[in-house]
């Protein structure tokens, strides 16, 4: 999270966990650098004016874009391009729901079916199954690195706080991870399919096909 208030901060981590895949930033008097606010946030709050003075600027990070103000500016913003418009004076708990309702799933193609990660969880369509947390920070990392090799050492640092153990810990609980994935989306035909989760030898792991 970038820039939350305090009560949206706790919100968030309440919901979506102590560090959630995506990341929220308020701005108030003045349009950022572009390329620093594409880096640091999937999702802006920013006032009716502000969006409506650089309509352009902001259309053109394509992130979901919550604005604020009169209701006299709510259509404004929408033909500028906002995701989404709350008028002035509104409740937290409102903006919450509407941020969380906007934020980025964080997903990955597994054997043909699209699979999404939630907090401590694997989810396919109405089925879910639970992840322990080192499996959950583990797969959430190779996610946020989708196409990159991960090291062994960066994966376990992703859960514990300690210095590095055994990189055996580490492929147990990759194991782990792909058995799930695969009692997830089993079918008749998944032994004859590449596995999404690579071993890269010697070095870590990395992940493809991710959304």
């Amino acid at each position: 999270m970038v820039d939350a208030p305090p009560v949206m901060q706790e919100r968030i981590r309440l919901q979506f966990g102590d560090s959630p895949d995506w990341s929220v930033r308020f701005l108030e008097g003045s349009a950022a650098d572009s390329k620093r606010l594409r880096r640091s946030a999937d999702l802006l709050v920013l006032p009716a004016a502000l969006m409506l003075a650089h309509p352009e600027r902001f259309r053109a990070l394509e992130l979901p874009l919550v604005a604020y103000g009169p209701a006299s500016q709510l259509s404004a913003c929408f033909l500028a391009g906002c995701s989404d418009y709350l008028r002035t004076e509104f409740a937290m708990d409102e903006l919450f729901h509407r941020l969380a309702a906007l934020a980025p799933v964080p997903i990955l193609v597994w054997r043909g079916f699209v699979v999404t990660l939630e907090p401590r969880a694997i989810r396919l369509e109405q089925t879910e199954l639970p992840l322990r947390y080192a499996e959950y920070r583990i797969l959430r990392t190779l996610l946020r690195n989708c196409g990159e090799v991960v090291t062994r050492a960066a994966l376990y640092r992703s859960f514990a706080v300690r210095s590095l153990g055994s990189s055996r810990a580490v492929d147990m609980h990759v194991a782990n991870v792909r058995r799930k994935l695969d009692r997830l989306v089993s079918t008749p035909s998944t032994s004859v399919a590449r596995s999404p989760l690579e071993t890269v030898r010697g070095i870590g792991y990395r992940l493809t096909n991710c959304g």
